[in-house]
Order: C-alpha cells, then structure tokens, then sequence
C-alpha cells in the first residue's frame, strides 16, 4: 500500500486553464513532429537518395519549438502552482522527448564533428 499524498489545490483561473491547454497542445505538436521526423530518419535508412536525412533535422527542431514553449509553461504552472499536478506532469512527459531528440542531434553533430 501507497501512503495517501496531500497535494494542495490549484489555484486555477481561467488564465492559468487558457494556459495549460496552450502548453499541453504545444507538447503534442512537438511530439507529433518528433513522428514525423523518426519516419523521415527511417525513409532515409530505406532510401539513401531520398532528402529524409535533411527532413529529419528540420523536423527534430521544429519539434523542439513547440516543446521548449511547452516545458516552460508546465514548470511555471508548476512552481505558481497554476495547474493541477497531473496537467504540468502530462505536459512535461509530452513535451520532454523532442527536446531530448534535439540534444541528441545536437551530440551527434559535435561528436560527428570531432571524429572528421
């Protein structure tokens, strides 16, 4: 058995509701995106002619757009206390991984780099 959690009321408004369905969309954006860009990395394994590889990139950092503005509403919902817990948990899962992508590519690029 769990020990029961207290957690403290929203202080929600319709700002702060405006708000969270604003970074919750965002974070969906951002990960359909990242979709988008793992099919194009996949079309260019399949198809080395094709301009997936170029596809990719641009889509992990459009995907990374959204998700950046995403992860910076769900901490300030967050630290405000603005939004319930599960609304800032869920944005923050959602939108955590093309910004990961983006760090990845990022990693990729420099090490790629050093090792030319």
């Amino acid at each position: 058995m769990t020990a029961p959690t207290t957690t403290r009321p929203a202080r929600t408004s319709a700002w702060s509701a405006a708000f969270a369905v604003l970074g919750l969309g965002l974070a969906v954006v951002g990960l359909v995106a990242l979709g988008l860009a793992v099919a194009a990395f996949v079309d260019a394994r399949r198809n080395p002619e094709s301009w997936g590889d170029l596809a990719m990139a641009a889509l992990v950092l459009i995907s990374a757009l959204p998700a950046t503005g995403a992860l910076v509403i769900a901490r300030v919902q967050a630290g405000k206390g603005w939004a319930p817990r599960a609304v800032t948990r869920t944005t923050t899962w959602l939108a955590a991984p093309p910004v990961a992508a983006l760090v990845l590519l990022l990693g990729a690029l420099v090490v790629g780099s050093l090792l030319d």
